[in-house]
């Protein structure tokens, strides 16, 4: 049919209906009466225009309801006045815009169960089976109510109204909460979670900040900021603040820079019970039993050190005590009753007895030698077999390797004596170049230096310096060759440089007079050469043998006269030197005013200790009672009058000390001031210098300086108080603060107590708490930290290693595992919080059978270790049938959770076997 004659054919159907007020029909003469037009047909169905999507979509002003099929898309399509609709039919796949590029599909792939959404052609996320959403676009972002997509970077995370705004590039960010990085711009691996977290950094880069306006202001790069406005205005990079106010860094709680490796905590850390390693053998006790108020020291199950009221005992060590970094490092700890105090002192000992160091490196060679004293920097510091030697000063005796019996006391005094044997040398620099000599004796600054012979004598400042022969005496006081008195032992010569008095009556004249001539006195203090005269009246005096003859007189026998002196002694014999008190003691004693003060044997043994046990070199008076006092030092202990048993090493050590007793002091002007205190310990340059109360330990250069209280310790070096001291103590309250860094490299083992105000970080190796652990602080672990008894924190527990508590767990802020977090033991998350025991998890497969429209299933399940005071949650392995539900689980009774499912539908539902699991809270 030609267009015009149909065209015609239409008008006159149109027209017809009209006429006839009805439906038009084809293929039926009785149209339905609703119907403007009827088709009819049981073999052919109504075509409608096709057209491509292009061709739809450029129709002209089309009207509401205009319907055609989509070739493109082979879909139907209306106008709706507004815009294209695709008209769906049956079960709808996706939901889409008019140009189909913006979408959400059903299924993109046949039965792929997967719901997509596209933004203008890009898929920007969708949801599985599993309930898991993937709502990351284009170069990984996920910006939930945040930043804007920007212009570059990927990986970025924002989530939270204006979080990460305006960020334009950079990669890898992470902003959690209300206009969290809200000035961000480019900066590049930061991650922060918190409203206003690190609100105005906007370049910054690897920035970590949780917490409300944690790094509000900060600007820079690599700071970690943890709690409520930790680091709030902190503009620098590398910073570390744990914190929940808005504090700088010399109030932070824990505040550290990453770039120095230095944290400092500004608080306070007081272990209460004991701090101990893994396995539980190397450890230190405040008790080992109720109340014994001893604190004990464990190492690998030993207990080498205890401190009971002040006094510390060294035990299972040989009767050895060992002071300072690698001191006594390789004793063999069996009865060798060494002293070893200083760094490196008696480094090299093994099996070596009875030797005693003081002093860096003193003593340090030494493997198997006894009966050594070395005090002083590197006293007898290369010595290895040699023994009985004494040392006092710097460099004292350095050298000396074999040699033995050997005094020496000033700094370098025998210092490059290698092998010699029972030399002394008294001053500096005295005999120091002499390296193998023997049986010297060497008395003042400098006396002997470069001697190199043997059984010399020398005696005052520089006498025989420079002397390298043997059996010499020189006694002088200036470097010369020519000394007051030389003498030859070897050739029994004594000679006098200079004038010879006797008594103050007359002197010897000083030149030598002619042959035959006679030396005469003029009875006025005059003695002179003069010529001799022969008197009638002389008598010749001879002596032949064991006679001694006068000529015209009588003879004698001198056989038995003793002509050897043995005792020196004064006017009225109570004050005396004697040589020998008993025949043959060999012996040398000296007496004042009747009392016995010293003496020494043929050992070489000097007892200078006089009555009551009063030993004062230089120091204090004998006083007016009181014994067993020891004062070693210029005015040491003065003005002592009274009190027993003290020690005071060291110029103007105790130098104001009265009548206090048992107090023992090392080092110039150590407790100076202390008139009457009692039980102290003091070490070091003015270790406790205006100290004036009772049992304080004091350690290091200006150790306690200020302290007047009693039962203090300081372990410091410098006049720092108690808030600043390295190390402070309270012997009465059992409290130990460590006023900076508490580094553990090792293992870290509290038996008693621990409480720790500026809170606790376990960095290294690992941490064992075997009693109470309470942390006003944070607490943060880097490492291993296991607790067998309960722990308190009133702030935060941070366990970036593994947290082990076998007792309870309380923590009143955030607990963070970011690894292992085993609670052995009952945990509390909260100060109102609940305390339990545990949590349990279980995954039981369930098969269930027909549940009936608006009925329930109720099944009985094992779950190990489930009691009756928990709770539980459960989760299916997968999806169950639309209107199954889970009602309610509870434990009914031990190790047995009752579940209860509902069919909400209309119709039985099957949901068959599935996995279940099970997490109990056990409290």
């Amino acid at each position: 049919m030609n267009k015009p004659l149909f065209l015609l054919l239409i008008s006159l159907i149109i027209l017809t209906g009209q006429a006839y007020s009805q439906g038009v029909g084809i293929g039926t003469t009785t149209p339905d009466a609703s119907a403007a037009l009827d088709v009819s047909g049981t073999s052919k169905g109504l075509l409608i225009p096709r057209m491509s999507a292009t061709d739809r979509q450029s129709i002209i002003d089309p009207a509401v309801g205009l319907m055609v099929f989509d070739s493109t898309n082979n879909a139907f399509y209306y106008f709706n006045g507004m815009g294209w609709l695709e008209l769906l039919a049956g079960s709808v796949d996706k939901i889409t815009d008019a140009d189909g590029d913006t979408r959400i599909r059903v299924e993109a792939n046949p039965d792929e169960d997967v719901i997509r959404f596209e933004v203008k052609g890009i898929e920007v996320g969708k949801v599985d089976s599993t309930g898991r959403w993937d709502m990351v676009g284009p170069d990984d972002l996920l910006s939930i109510g945040g930043g804007n997509t920007g212009t570059g970077g990927a990986g970025n995370t924002f989530l939270g109204n204006a979080a990460g705004l305006p960020h334009v590039n950079g990669n890898s960010n992470t902003a959690v909460g209300r206009s969290a990085m809200r000035m961000h711009n480019s900066g590049e691996n930061n991650t922060t979670l918190g409203g206003y977290s690190l609100f105005s950094n906007a370049v910054g880069s690897g920035n970590t900040a949780i917490g409300v306006s944690a790094g509000y202001n900060a600007l820079g790069d690599g700071n970690v900021f943890l709690g409520k406005s930790a680091g709030y205005a902190e503009t620098g990079s590398n910073k570390l603040y744990i914190e929940n106010t808005g504090v700088d860094s010399s109030e932070a709680l824990i505040y550290g820079e990453f770039d120095s490796n230095w944290v400092r905590i500004n608080g306070r850390l007081t272990p209460t019970q004991g701090i101990t390693d893994a396995d539980g053998d190397t450890k230190i006790l405040v008790e080992e039993s109720t109340n014994d108020n001893v604190i004990r020291f464990v190492n690998t199950g030993t207990e080498y050190f205890n401190m009971d009221h002040g006094v510390l005992n060294i035990t299972n060590t040989g009767n050895s005590v060992f002071v300072g970094n690698e001191a006594g490092l390789n004793d063999d700890r069996t009865n060798n009753q060494n002293t070893f105090v200083g760094s490196s002192a008696g480094t090299s000992n093994t099996t070596g007895e009875n030797n005693t160091s003081l002093g860096y490196e003193a003593l340090y060679a030494n493997t198997t030698g006894f009966r050594n004293t070395a005090i002083g920097y590197f006293s007898l510091g290369h010595l290895l077999t040699g023994s009985s030697n004494t040392t006092l000063g710097w460099w004292a005796g350095k050298e000396i390797i074999t040699g033995t019996s050997n005094t020496c006391i000033g700094s370098d005094a025998l210092s490059q004596n290698i092998s010699g044997t029972e030399n002394t040398a008294l001053g500096e620099s005295a005999g120091k170049n002499n390296q193998s000599g023997v049986q010297n004796t060497f008395l003042g600054a400098g006396a002997g230096k470069d001697n190199e012979g043997d059984g010399n004598v020398f005696i005052g400042f520089r006498a025989g310096w420079s002397e390298v022969g043997s059996h010499k005496l020189y006694i002088s006081n200036t470097l010369s060759s020519m000394p007051l008195i030389y003498g030859e032992f070897d050739n029994s010569l004594l000679r006098i440089n200079g004038t010879l008095n006797i008594n103050e009556a007359y002197d010897f004249p000083m030149v030598d007079g002619t042959s035959g001539q006679i030396l005469y006195s003029d009875g006025a203090g005059q003695v002179n050469w003069g010529d001799q005269t022969i008197d009638t009246d002389d008598q010749n005096l001879s002596l032949s043998g064991s006679t001694l003859s006068i000529s015209e007189g009588n003879s004698i026998d001198i056989s038995s006269v003793n002509t050897i002196q043995s005792i020196l002694q004064d006017a009225d014999g109570d004050t005396r030197i004697r040589i020998e008190a008993n025949p043959d003691e060999d012996v040398i004693r000296f007496e004042v005013k009747g009392v016995e003060v010293g003496k020494v044997d043929s050992t070489g043994r000097w007892d200078m200790v006089g009555p009551d046990d009063l030993l004062s070199i230089g120091g204090g008076n004998t006083g007016t009672g009181g014994g067993g006092n020891t004062f070693l030092g210029n005015a040491a202990g003065l003005p002592h009058v009274s009190g027993n048993s003290n020690t005071a090493v060291g110029r103007s050590a105790m130098r104001m000390h009265n009548s206090g007793e048992n107090n023992t002091i090392l080092g110039g002007f150590s407790l100076f001031s202390n008139a009457v205190g009692s039980g102290n310990t003091a070490i070091g340059v003015s270790a406790g210098y205006n100290a004036l109360g009772d049992g304080n330990v004091f350690l290091g250069k200006s150790a306690g300086f200020d302290e007047t209280g009693s039962n203090k310790l300081y372990i410091s070096n410098s006049e720092a108080g108690n808030s600043d001291a390295l190390i402070y103590g309270e012997f009465d309250n059992q409290l130990l603060r460590v006023n900076g860094t508490l580094e553990q490299n090792g293992t870290l083992e509290v038996n008693g107590s621990l409480t720790a105000t500026e809170g606790i970080t376990v960095s290294g190796a690992d941490a064992v708490f075997n009693s109470s652990v309470i942390a006003n602080q944070p607490v943060s672990i880097n490492g291993t930290l296991t607790a067998s008894s309960p722990i308190y924190s009133t702030s935060s527990i941070n366990a970036n290693g593994s947290l082990i508590a076998n007792g309870p767990l309380t923590a009143n802020n955030t607990l963070n595992a970011n690894s292992t977090f085993n609670a052995n033991g009952s945990v509390k998350l909260g100060s109102n919080g609940t305390s339990f025991s545990g949590i349990i998890t279980s995954t039981v497969s369930i098969n269930l059978p027909n549940i009936g429209s608006n009925s329930t299933y109720i099944q009985d399940v094992t779950v190990t270790n489930a009691t009756t005071s928990s709770v539980v949650m459960v989760s299916p392995g997968s999806d169950l049938p639309g209107a199954i539900i889970i009602g309610w689980a509870r434990v009914v009774s031990a190790n047995t959770v009752r579940i209860m499912w509902r069919n909400t539908g209309s119709n039985s539902q099957d949901p068959g076997s599935t996995s279940y699991r099970f997490t109990i809270f056990n409290f």
